[in-house]
């Protein structure tokens, strides 16, 4: 190489590098001109110290982030939906009195506070609500869980991909089951077709509760009067009453997730599990995302008109879990 090279106007480090890469890479070197101009010396420099470094880690540009969403059709993202939030009441000149609070839908008034779920109820009663987006869910993910989940994307691939053990098609789960219409499909996972934890689709009862909880600590209720009220009776040393009008009765608030709900946390592994086990007819051997197939649906037994699972009706048997 000439040394003419030297009288570019380039930064010393680059000047020192060139010189050092033609000692070492005579063949790369070889087709640079006798003389450059400016320009052209930082270009073959760049290039020169490219290949010698090997290739850049993507850079998170702002295009990026706009075209990555957690869903596998990007139109049935909804960024501005509320994921989470809540009800500030802090600021309130009065807080909602139990008379307000109880006669709107959404709140309800518990251990002398009214609370409240939902942002429209929330804002019935005066309060201020702090909602949590989808699009702050997904870019709330660090830079490093990010750089992974464009690389994926741009590779139209998830597998393999993951950082410390956390893999991207988890990563995505969680946002694509609140945050996309066409879920349980996601960016990862392509054309997941939903189930339930029921043999028949048509068996699921979406509205039934697959928790349920009576919240009776401000009501002192005897034993007798639990277990004489419908729907409710005393575990453990307390009342616990699983529809709502009978925690009402007694003077309970009640707390509940329904079957629909639970289903919607599902990632779609378990989706496909299920499929599985109905085209061969069989849970054995059946792994879901969180392992065998019978933890994920079982306990969901009380969802079905049948009262068993998928996997109890398949296998014939009674996993205990439909008894309360």
């Amino acid at each position: 190489v000439s040394t003419q090279i030297s009288s570019c106007p380039l930064k010393n480090r680059f000047r020192a590098m060139w010189m050092w890469l033609s000692i070492f890479l005579p063949a790369a070197t070889a087709t640079a001109t006798d003389t450059c101009t400016e320009g052209a010396c930082a270009a073959q420099s760049a290039a020169l110290l490219q290949s010698s470094m090997g290739p850049r880690p993507h850079v998170i540009l702002q295009e990026d982030y706009r075209r990555i969403t957690p869903c596998q059709d990007s139109s049935a993202f909804t960024p501005d939906k509320d994921i989470s939030g809540w009800c500030d009441m802090y600021n309130m000149a009065s807080l909602p009195g139990e008379a307000i609070c109880e006669a709107t839908e959404g709140c309800r008034f518990t251990r002398g506070y009214c609370q409240c779920d939902e942002p429209e109820a929330c804002r019935a009663v005066g309060a201020t609500w702090n909602g949590w987006t989808c699009r702050e869910e997904l870019f709330g993910l660090s830079r490093e869980y990010m750089e992974k989940v464009i690389e994926a994307h741009v590779d139209g691939d998830c597998d393999g991909k993951e950082v410390w053990g956390y893999q991207v098609k988890d990563m995505m789960a969680w946002p694509a089951s609140q945050c996309c219409s066409d879920f349980p499909s996601t960016m990862c996972d392509k054309n997941v077709t939903a189930m339930t934890p029921c043999k028949s689709a048509s068996d699921f009862l979406p509205e039934a509760y697959s928790y349920a909880w009576c919240d009776l600590s401000a009501s002192n209720v005897s034993k007798e009067s639990c277990d004489a009220t419908a729907d409710c009776k005393e575990e453990f040393g307390s009342c616990n009453c699983k529809s709502q009008s009978s925690c009402k009765t007694l003077g309970g608030v009640f707390m509940g997730t329904t079957c629909q709900e639970e289903l919607s946390l599902w990632y779609p592994g378990i989706h496909r599990a299920v499929a599985e086990a109905l085209d061969t007819g069989s849970c054995q051997g059946v792994e879901a995302t969180m392992g065998d197939l019978k933890s994920s649906v079982d306990y969901l037994g009380h969802c079905c008109a049948s009262k068993k699972s998928v996997c109890e009706e398949l296998e014939n048997y009674d996993s205990g879990y439909s008894e309360w």
